[in-house]
Parts: C-alpha cells; sequence; structure tokens
C-alpha cells in the first residue's frame, strides 16, 4: 500500500454537510462535537478528542504571541504541525494526559518549542513552512472532515447513508469496533514505527510494542502520516498519508 490518500467512497450530502459542520466548529474551539451533525453514524472518537484540543491550544497561543503557524504541505494538501507533539527530544506513548497542550508551558518557551519542532518535522522529511492563524484553521477544518469521511465510511459499513449503518457497532470506527489491524513493515530492521493522524501530524507518537518489521497494532479509520526511526537511525516520515479503512499493511519505504 502507498502513502496515497486514496477514495472514501461516496456519502450522502447531509452526512458530509455535517461532517464539516462538526470539523469547522473543532478547527474554531479545539473541541469535537458530534451533535453539529446529527445525521453522523456513532463514532469512534476517542483516540483523536486531545489531538483536536492540543491543535485548539496551540492556535491561541501561537495568535496570541503573534507568531506564524508551522504548517506541513502534502500532496493532498496543507496542514498544521503538531509542536508539542513534535518537539519532544524522544518518541513516546500518548498517555491521553490534558496536560500535554501548549498551553501547559511558559509563553516564554513557546518559540524555542515551535523552533524544534519545526527543525524535527523538516529533519524527518516534512516539508514546513509558515502560515496565518485562518491559514491553520482552513487547513484544520478541511483534513479534519477528510479524516472523518472515512472514519464514517468504514462505520456505515460502506453503505454512505445516515445513521443506520454506524449505530449497530458492527463495522470498524464505531464505538463497538473502534479499531482496525494493521501491519507495517519497514525496509530496515529494529526500527521503531511512527504514526499520527494526517490532519495534524506529528513525529514522535509511537505505533506497536515491538520493532520492525514487521509491526501489528490496531488504528481507527481514518488518514495516517507513518515513519519510523532506530538507535543511530533519524526518524523519517513517507511524504504522503496512508487511508486506513480495512485491515491491511502499511510499507514505509523511505527507512
Amino acid at each position: 500500500m502507498s502513502g496515497t490518500a486514496g477514495a472514501p467512497g461516496n456519502l450522502s450530502p447531509q452526512v458530509v454537510a455535517d461532517l464539516e459542520a462538526i470539523a469547522d466548529y473543532a478547527a474554531h474551539t479545539g473541541a469535537l462535537d458530534m451533535a453539529k451533525g446529527p445525521s453522523v453514524p456513532r463514532l469512534f472518537i476517542q483516540d483523536i478528542e486531545l489531538a483536536i484540543r492540543r491543535f485548539g491550544d496551540q492556535t491561541e497561543i501561537l495568535d496570541k504571541l503573534g507568531m506564524p503557524h508551522p504548517i506541513v504541505s502534502y500532496k493532498m494538501g496543507e496542514a498544521v504541525l503538531d509542536v508539542v507533539f513534535s518537539e519532544r527530544p524522544a518518541p513516546f506513548v500518548d498517555t491521553g494526559a490534558i496536560t500535554d497542550t501548549l498551553r501547559q508551558a511558559p509563553l516564554s518557551n513557546v518559540p524555542d518549542m515551535v523552533s524544534l519542532a519545526r527543525r524535527n518535522a523538516q529533519a524527518a522529511g516534512l516539508n514546513i513552512s509558515d502560515g496565518s492563524g485562518a491559514t491553520a484553521r482552513s487547513a484544520f477544518q478541511h483534513h479534519l472532515t477528510e479524516f472523518l469521511v472515512r472514519r464514517t465510511r468504514a462505520a456505515s459499513g460502506g453503505s454512505g447513508g445516515g445513521t443506520s449503518g454506524g449505530l449497530s457497532g458492527g463495522n470498524p470506527g464505531t464505538p463497538g469496533i473502534p479499531g482496525i489491524s494493521i501491519v507495517v513493515t519497514t525496509v530496515g530492521s529494529g526500527l521503531q514505527i511512527l504514526v499520527a493522524p494526517a490532519f495534524f501530524p506529528n513525529v514522535r507518537t509511537v505505533f506497536g510494542n515491538i520493532l520492525s518489521s514487521p509491526v501489528p497494532g490496531t488504528l481507527g479509520p481514518g488518514l495516517y502520516s507513518f515513519g519510523a526511526h532506530g538507535t543511530g537511525v533519524p526518524a523519517q516520515f513517507e511524504p504522503n498519508p496512508f487511508w486506513i479503512h480495512t485491515a491491511t499493511t502499511v510499507n514505509i519505504t523511505v527507512i
């Protein structure tokens, strides 16, 4: 499987409009409110709520300081770099702690944190530029919509319809079955796999609990950026996200 977005299939216009409303609200508030989309099937969202919270805090702080927002360029468009989960000195596991946002950092530390996050992302092969707060929110809204479209498609069993498919909990992406089994391979061996949602990419979050290759694990349906690193081997990421929608193998080719 190559690092391309793929096609999400067709959802009803009402479901797509509701997903856009959910993503727009998240981009401007840092909160995921599924009540903004009454036609959307029940989805598993616990895995992305903290990322959305981090984005909200990050954009608020950078706007307050008058700083540019670090933007990642994919072939499919622009996304916003997750500063907190990119600036740390070593890959780590997301504990879900609400303190893992830029809001907890002293304001005087933020410029250095952003600078380090940019350098780490660029060293990992990501193309980074500067953007305004409006650009950051627009990019986040667009890519979060794309992510949720794919999760909704999986949760509705490919029906493309409204609420009935997701309510059964019988398809990946629902609260009943939140994840899809995947296997990640790398060219080299003994590497630690890294993964991040494409709507708010970072270069530090660990996937799986063994070294490559292969590394099994589960992810909720959606678009993700994958990379790897090892002892003496700097982190490298595929240039484009992968669409996780069925049990599949993700082949990392850059490392």
